[in-house]
């Protein structure tokens, strides 16, 4: 009996310990996203029209993060990172100021990631099954068709063999239709264009066997990579970046935001040739309300519990700035963050500001300004 209180209240403390280091650690984190924004306004130039849309901090301000950054196990490494700030501040010449300023930022990201929990990690999000026996829960086939090293990266995110629409998907992809050579070719394949996004070349588009469901795929025809890199590494990413914001939500217990779900297909099996599309992204409708509408709730219905959750959205480099068009209102009452491309980055969060009203917008400053911990009951 005794033995077993022992073990009962060794678990509440190192449960309680935990819990405190957790807490402490999120402060910090919190914190030097913050700091991070407030560094990037320092180096960053900003058009004359974004002016209004900026976000000062005053010195006490910014001491006050300082030392909720530090209040952490990393504090030594924060110190060295302020104490780069301050001598920026103090230097006259300007190459000196952003060497410092450079110097204060890289390990202030550094300590960012080490803290930011969610990121996606592959061996973290699958067993540790050896992968080509694993493959065989996908499609034999895939095993012929790709290489190793591009099967890889899409195995984490590949559609189930027992998933509703895969039989919809092998239907309306034959082997012998390369379905994604040309926009005559996607139509007649019974796809119906919504959108074509005109710098990433990504159209999106609705089929009647894929009820619920919309897909987003390259089009050989346009022959055009972005940043250099094939289209399926950014659906790939896509994925990355859905799975990041998917982790958070369950972690934070977000309310008010959803992401798709997102599931990698190939196409032509058996015919996998680099040089060309052979691979789209199966993604949930959202259900999304038209621009218009969404611009209205963000201007109307956020709540101060919306701007907090998006502050711990946008601190731990999800999602974009760009609030109607990427984050815009859905049909059942909630925002959901559609534009997933980029897994991590940083977000200038001066440029959300323009979405909200003035009391929302006072408020946002306060979040961003405090490290996510207002006092004051704007």
């Amino acid at each position: 009996m005794q033995k077993n209180i022992l073990s009962f209240l060794t678990f509440l403390i190192l449960t309680f310990s935990l819990s405190a280091k957790e807490c402490k650690d999120s402060n910090c984190f919190y914190a030097i996203s913050s700091i991070r924004f407030h560094l990037e306004t320092l180096t960053e130039y900003f058009a004359e029209e974004n002016l209004e849309d900026k976000i000062g901090f005053t010195p006490e301000e910014i001491e006050n993060l300082w030392a909720q950054a530090r209040n952490s196990n990393l504090c030594e490494e924060v110190a060295l990172a302020k104490k780069y700030y301050y001598q920026a501040l103090e230097e006259t010449e300007i190459g000196e100021f952003n060497r410092n300023i450079y110097k204060s930022q890289e390990i202030l990201e550094d300590i960012w990631v080490e803290l930011n929990e969610e990121y996606f990690d592959e061996k973290k999000s699958r067993s540790d099954v050896d992968w080509w026996t694993d493959v065989l829960e996908f499609d034999p086939q895939l095993k012929k068709d790709l290489s190793n090293d591009l099967f890889k990266e899409i195995k984490p995110h590949l559609l189930q063999s027992n998933h509703p629409m895969k039989s919809a998907l092998d239907s309306i992809f034959p082997s012998h239709h390369h379905v994604l050579r040309n926009i005559e070719n996607f139509t007649d394949a019974g796809f119906v264009m919504m959108y074509k996004q005109p710098l990433s070349h990504i159209v999106v588009a609705r089929h009647s066997f894929l009820n619920g469901y919309l897909v987003k795929a390259y089009l050989d025809s346009d022959g055009k990579t972005k940043n250099t890199d094939p289209g399926w590494k950014w659906l790939v990413r896509r994925c990355q970046g859905a799975e990041n914001i998917r982790k958070l939500i369950r972690r934070k217990n977000l309310q008010f935001f959803t992401v798709p779900d997102k599931w990698i297909y190939v196409t032509d099996h058996g015919a996998y040739n680099p040089a060309k599309q052979s691979i789209i992204l199966l993604v949930t409708d959202m259900r999304l309300t038209s621009k218009e509408e969404s611009r209205q709730a963000w201007m109307s219905l956020v709540t101060k519990q919306h701007l907090e959750e998006l502050y711990c959205i946008f601190s731990h480099g999800y999602s974009s700035c760009w609030l109607v068009e990427n984050i815009p209102y859905t049909k059942d009452g909630n925002f959901s963050c559609i534009d997933t491309e980029y897994p991590k980055r940083t977000l200038d969060y001066a440029r959300a500001r323009k979405y909200f009203n003035e009391e929302m917008k006072q408020y946002w400053d306060l979040l961003i300004k405090t490290g996510g911990k207002p006092t004051d009951p704007v």
